[in-house]
């Protein structure tokens, strides 16, 4: 393993947050999983991750439309009417929820490895590899600052460009014109 300061010391950082609770009241808009080091040291973890969070949130939706579904089947029992939607039975419900919680348990357990699986990440950099890890870092920070600023500037260009049009619209043509009739008329009214 070779050393270098700066990418251990944002893996440090990032391990001191995860495990401490002070240090994660700190850090309270710290996402671990959204840290620069993370995503480019192990996207295909976060892979991993997003494709559990989607099936949760899957699993999720299709209980939450059965219980509405099954409160309003009550609902229209009360009121005496009958709708011919499929409804699942208590099997499919208790099979969803089986999974849904099969989905929770292994995604808490792939989220506490990340300490483990960022640690043997940075273990299998080289040298080389954390100089160019630190300058992609920079540089995707730098390319964000100027992106930033391109946009601020091109947002007053446009505006100056705006304020110039409102003030200059009317050519030098139809000034000069409107300057020419207003010299007929005083003419004619001091004749």
């Amino acid at each position: 393993m070779a050393t270098d300061p700066l990418v251990d010391g944002w893996v440090a950082s990032i391990v001191a947050i995860l495990e401490d609770p002070e240090e994660r009241q700190n850090g309270q808009n710290f996402d671990p999983l959204n840290y620069k080091l993370v995503v480019l040291l192990l996207p295909n973890y976060l892979e991993e991750l997003a494709t559990l969070k989607e099936k949760r949130t899957e699993l999720e939706s299709r209980l939450a439309i059965t219980k509405k579904q099954k409160d309003e089947e009550d609902a229209e029992e009360m009121t005496g009417e009958e709708d011919d939607e499929e409804q699942l039975s208590e099997e499919e419900i208790k099979t969803l929820k089986r999974e849904l919680g099969e989905v929770k348990k292994t995604l808490n357990k792939r989220k506490d490895e990340l300490i483990r699986r960022l640690e043997q990440a940075r273990e299998r950099l080289t040298t080389e590899q954390c100089q160019l890890l630190v300058l992609s870092i920079m540089q995707r920070d730098l390319e964000a600052q100027l992106n930033r600023y391109l946009i601020v500037h091109r947002r007053a260009v446009i505006t100056a460009i705006e304020n110039w049009w409102d003030k200059y619209r009317v050519t030098l043509q139809e000034i000069e014109g409107e300057q020419d009739e207003s010299k007929m008329q005083l003419t004619e009214a001091w004749s």
